[in-house]
């Protein structure tokens, strides 16, 4: 059904768009309307009223005027992981046009300065960021004297003002106007409270790379439904939750069909075979990298149709292997959400206990252990990365994580054990000082090390169904450059 309003302008009338799944234009990916991208220009068509549906209704509204006047980016949703790339055109509109509630609230605020921000809603969001209202005023370019007008109730900002606050936030437009306070369980899912539950010391990059991981999952799967592609992976896990460790990790291994190659991407590749996406942090500095120094190393998202897993990227894959696998655990054996450390990977108690073990007895299954004679075990640590080198490159493993296996099996003493994580762990540190930045030639490549196949070859086939554009498709590929997306296009098609 459209919405048609009186219009001075030429092209005669001014028509609410008609809505589709997938066009991602706000929170909801699969709520949108059909516009055209920021910038876009149209002819031959009437001027359209774009808007999002919200969680209390029609939400989010811009004007998008075919083939003129400067846009306004950025008409997002009233929830906290919206990516619109709207193009609004105040001048399709006339006036005066008389529209109820928020309809007719956005559209005046794009037109004017706005005094309905409610000061408090920045308070929580900076907060929830660990970041001040004066640090949130220099990182988006506004004067810190307007941003303190604001907070103390005075002068409102500007529409493309409160546009820059609500993009680094996180948040739609319309959440910064509403006048009740934040309800948290609104804003925030509950894995992703789970997980902040778990560890309440997170960093806000963390939580910020938490919730970009939940949007992009939201968007992998309402253009997974805009395929209508039944071939495309489907979460059915195994029941898993009245096995022990070694048994779960048995049927898991039967479940992911793993193949003879077993380096991380295989390991990857097993995985998302089975429905779960995979993404891997970014080893440059942005918004998907976690720090070298931030002990997080992995966190996984339940979630009955298309669980998560974030893994942090470190320079040795195994280690990444290792949390994949523990990550997963999670997931099958008790059907929830966590965020891990270092401490959790060597934890011998409760779930991280089981999904330390489910993780070992799936790498390195009893099978595997046969092949190793304790009698030809070195007397030095340092001298066990050779004896249990050939070991570690079949199976796609690190040498502690085999020497673990044999500490859990009674077949290495502690003191051993303790003895090469030691040894080991000096050598790392002097191998990470040295370490060079790397280069970022290949940058049409990253998508894919960051997201996976699975979801990269989802945006693509949208990409070529024409369910998106290419602005949309580079949105979703960490912004990606449209050369660098048309060269990503042709590495997937082999040229």
């Amino acid at each position: 059904m459209k919405l048609q309003l009186p219009d001075t302008t030429h092209h005669g009338k001014l028509e609410l768009g008609n809505q589709r799944n997938g066009s991602a234009c706000g929170q909801h990916p699969g709520q949108g309307f059909d516009v055209a991208p920021f910038g876009t220009e149209r002819v031959d068509a009437p001027a359209q009223v774009v808007a999002v549906r919200g969680r209390r209704g029609l939400e989010e509204v811009g004007a998008r005027r075919p083939g003129g006047g400067a846009g306004v980016q950025g008409l997002q949703g009233t929830q906290g992981l919206d990516r619109g790339e709207c193009g609004a055109y105040p001048r399709a509109l006339p006036a005066p046009v008389s529209l109820p509630g928020s309809f007719g609230k956005l559209i005046l605020a794009v037109m004017e300065r706005i005094q309905s921000i409610n000061p408090e809603r920045i308070a929580w969001c900076c907060a929830d960021r660990g970041i001040t209202a004066e640090q949130l005023a220099s990182r988006v370019g506004i004067a810190r004297a307007t941003i303190s007008r604001v907070m103390e109730g005075g002068e409102g900002l500007t529409f493309k003002q409160l546009g820059k606050i609500a993009g680094y936030l996180g948040r739609g437009v319309l959440f910064f106007l509403e006048a009740e306070p934040v309800d948290e369980a609104q804003v925030h899912t509950p894995q992703f409270r789970t997980l902040a539950y778990q560890k309440p010391e997170l960093s806000p990059k963390i939580k910020g790379l938490i919730e970009r991981a939940e949007w992009q999952r939201a968007v992998y799967l309402s253009l997974r439904e805009d395929l209508d592609d039944d071939s495309r992976p489907r979460f059915n896990p195994p029941e898993l939750w009245k096995l022990n460790p070694r048994e779960a990790a048995s049927s898991a291994r039967e479940w992911l069909a793993l193949r003879d190659e077993r380096s991380f991407d295989a390991y990857r590749d097993a995985v998302e075979a089975r429905g779960v996406l995979v993404f891997r942090s970014n080893g440059y500095n942005g918004k998907w990298q976690i720090d070298k120094e931030n002990p997080i190393l992995g966190f996984s998202l339940y979630d009955t149709v298309c669980p998560l897993v974030v893994i942090k990227k470190q320079k040795w894959e195994t280690r990444q292997t290792f949390t994949l696998m523990h990550e997963l655990g999670h997931l099958l054996l008790y059907k929830a959400s966590s965020i891990d450390d270092e401490r959790d990977m060597q934890s011998h108690e409760g779930q991280e206990r089981d999904a330390n073990a489910f993780a070992g007895y799936l790498l390195v299954p009893d099978t595997f252990l046969h092949a190793i004679r304790d009698a030809e075990r070195p007397t030095e640590a340092s001298k066990y990365d050779d004896w249990l080198e050939d070991k570690r490159k079949a199976w796609g493993v690190s040498t502690e994580m085999i020497l673990r296996r044999l500490l859990d099996g009674g077949r290495l003493p502690q003191a051993s054990y303790t003895a090469y994580r030691n040894w080991w762990g000096r050598q790392e540190s002097a191998i990470l000082r040295e370490e060079e930045g790397g280069t970022r030639m290949y940058r049409y490549r990253e998508p894919k090390h960051v997201f996976g196949d699975t979801f990269v070859r989802t945006v693509l086939d949208a990409l070529n169904a024409r369910h998106i554009t290419l602005a949309k498709a580079s949105t979703y590929l960490d912004s990606l450059k449209i050369k660098d997306l048309h060269e990503l296009e042709r590495h997937y098609a082999g040229l």
